[in-house]
Formats: C-alpha cells, sequence, structure tokens
C-alpha cells in the first residue's frame, strides 16, 4: 500500500511517501523551487518522488494531506456558510 502525504500552506512545503509503513521518499520542496521555506503546492517534489521511486499516480492507494488548523476553520466556515462572509468580510481565528 502506497500513501503520499503532502504538506504545504505552511512554511517548508514538503512530500513523502510510505509503502507498507515504511517512510521511502520525503522531500522539501525547496529543493526544487529553490525558495527557502516556500507554502507552494510540491509540484515538482511529487513529479520526483514518482520518478525515483518508480511508480504512478494510479499506484497511489491514499493521499493524506497536512492542513493548518487555522485555515482549515476558515475554509469549513466559508464552505458551510458562504452568504456570511459576503457580507460580513472581517473573519478572526
Amino acid at each position: 500500500m502506497y500513501i503520499l502525504g503532502i504538506n504545504f500552506t505552511t512554511h517548508d512545503s514538503a512530500v513523502s511517501l510510505v509503502k507498507d509503513g515504511e517512510i521511502i521518499y520525503a522531500a522539501e520542496a525547496e529543493r526544487f523551487n529553490r525558495e527557502k521555506h516556500t507554502k507552494k503546492f510540491p509540484k515538482e517534489a511529487i513529479e520526483d518522488c514518482f520518478k525515483t521511486c518508480c511508480i504512478t499516480m494510479n499506484q497511489i492507494d491514499e493521499i493524506a494531506v497536512f492542513v493548518e488548523p487555522k485555515l482549515y476553520k476558515r475554509l469549513f466556515f466559508y464552505n458551510s456558510f458562504p452568504n456570511f462572509l459576503s457580507r460580513y468580510y472581517i473573519f478572526r481565528t
């Protein structure tokens, strides 16, 4: 079983790949895009993961995505009550 782990939207975006409970690949996105503490989606790191481990997206069984809790709360609230946020644009966490 392959599990692809993805972290982004916080500093140090990264990717990891776990096969049957063992970490077989891990890399931070800054190695590829040369931006220290990048928050960008780690596309290049994912591509390198697949190339290095000789797998394809079709072989991935699960994807685990890290979500920053404050961002998650905002997104949940926005998706649950979209009309509220269009009327009240000040939102604090």
